[in-house]
């Protein structure tokens, strides 16, 4: 194969989203590393986001070593108070939480990047198109406004191309994309509410879902719902405006939208990953839909999904006989898959119909079971410990039955 030097990278990396910028952080490590990131959009990507940085996001944040950036720029907060269905009560539980603009971590994310003078930035589109030979990958990308088809080389690609990519992503690998579990609808709304902490409050027993409100740095509010797919149709956008007009209600103001609601679908329960990645060629992000099911945590495991695979190819290029996909697979499957496996468990005790509402009432009285939830949502338990959900959940059961 002869390869121009001028078109030839170590590592391509398709999609500037936290998934991919992540990777790109992580490959700069290696100083030698020649890095080409492309993606459609010329500024830093913004999108559908709840906005809310727990436990996972600030553990990767850190990793990546801007979460001083982070916490400069955004509202930090010591606690999020969760409501049940009807309303009446609520508890607290303890957890550090930041809110930031998904397009204000997004800039931080970009800047930090664009420190490795090895890295380039090209506002490409990519067709789908990978070509593997002689042990290299030739990747084909559109270039806008010329419609002139350029042709890159590389020995690594890392593709965070999120979820709404269907097409792209089923020409690579010739796998049924899964379908949507859930949907959100959210906007920036500004009033002056007496809110001060993140809430949440849970939708009635036939839906999962739940209505967020998430204080932001300025002075406005991240208001938003969400469902999952299996829930009856709902009229998101009529449950997010009968909630605004209640809280306008209840502390006697009036607001106005500072950016109108938009829309969007997930995909969660990393499905299809082992699948997806092969060779030296790895999946991140949304494209192994790694967004958390039910509460539709997304940018946490999007950066860990990208650390990931930016570790496994710097130890592939050490190591020289092992294939990036190989390490990769592996440290998803040991390191991330188990959350996503006990969070499943763990969610019934509040969208299961049958114990939702009497594990609210034990919670709301029970320290011990708020401080364990509390470890659930910052990270701080091992998956081996989410097995006390199970436990908690046959109890509810029993006392349910009685």
């Amino acid at each position: 194969m002869n390869i121009e030097s001028d078109n030839f990278f170590d590592a391509i990396i398709i999609g500037a989203g936290p998934a991919g910028t992540a990777a790109a952080i992580t490959l700069g490590h290696n100083l030698n590393f020649k890095l080409l990131i492309v993606d459609k959009e010329n500024s830093p990507i913004d999108k559908v986001s709840g906005d809310a940085l727990t436990g996972d996001s600030i553990r990767c944040l850190t990793e990546l070593g801007i979460m001083e950036q982070v916490r400069k720029k955004g509202h930090m907060m010591s606690h999020i108070d969760l409501y049940p269905f009807n309303n009446k009560t609520h508890f607290s539980l303890d957890s550090e939480v930041i809110t930031l603009q998904r397009g204000e971590l997004s800039s931080i994310l970009n800047r930090k990047v664009m420190t490795n003078a090895n890295c380039q930035f090209r506002q490409l589109l990519f067709n789908g198109e990978i070509r593997e030979e002689e042990n290299k990958y030739q990747v084909d990308f559109l270039e806008p406004f010329t419609n002139k088809i350029l042709t890159f080389t590389c020995s690594y690609v890392v593709i965070s191309i999120g979820c709404q990519n269907d097409k792209c992503l089923y020409t690579l690998r010739n796998i049924p994309f899964k379908q949507p579990d859930a949907v959100a609808y959210r906007g920036y709304y500004s009033a002056k509410w007496d809110i001060t902490f993140p809430r949440a409050i849970f939708f009635s027993l036939t839906r999962k879902g739940y209505i967020w409100v998430f204080p932001m740095k300025d002075g406005f509010y991240n208001v938003g719902c969400g469902f999952e797919c299996t829930s009856p149709k709902t009229d998101l956008k009529k449950v997010l405006l009968n909630h605004i007009e209640k809280l306008n209600k209840e502390f006697g103001t009036e607001g106005a939208w500072e950016e109108a609601p938009k829309g969007a679908f997930l995909r969660s329960g990393l499905i299809n990953y082992s699948k997806m990645s092969y060779g030296n060629v790895l999946f991140v992000g949304e494209t192994i839909s790694s967004t958390y099911p039910f509460t539709g945590q997304g940018v946490g495991k999007a950066l860990e999904t990208g650390i990931r695979a930016g570790s496994s190819i710097l130890e592939s290029f050490r190591l020289g006989h092992i294939s990036s996909s190989e390490l990769y697979n592996k440290t998803i499957t040991e390191k991330i898959k188990p959350y996503f496996k006990s969070y499943n468990t763990a969610k019934s005790l509040f969208t299961n119909r049958l114990i939702s509402p009497l594990a609210f009432s034990v919670i709301i009285r029970n320290l011990r079971l708020q401080k364990y939830i509390s470890n659930i949502l910052s990270e701080k338990s091992l998956p081996h410990d989410f097995s006390i959900s199970k436990k908690i959940i046959d109890l509810l059961k029993k006392k349910k039955g009685r």
